[in-house]
């Protein structure tokens, strides 16, 4: 994991607990091995049928291409792709 990487994972977790107290565990549905993986406290989260799950890879990628598209963030000069 780049620096840069892991200094914005570390916000994002730090900004969680400070509003939230500790990131919740959750289970998560392995797409590729068709069963569920053990609890653990994943980023990514939502609420389904008042359970949380983790998201699924391909969420997580459509919530950040969305935010981007929003944002039009600039590198270097030009808008990105």
């Amino acid at each position: 994991m780049s620096a840069e990487l892991f200094h914005a994972t570390a916000q994002i977790i730090r900004r969680h607990r400070e509003e939230h107290g500790t990131v919740p565990v959750c289970p998560r549905y392995d797409q590729s091995e068709h069963t569920w993986c053990e609890p653990l406290p994943y980023l990514f989260q939502r609420v389904q049928s008042g359970t949380p799950r983790a998201l699924s890879t391909s969420g997580v990628r459509q919530i950040v291409l969305s935010a981007s598209k929003a944002q039009k963030p600039e590198l270097h000069g030009s808008a990105m792709r």
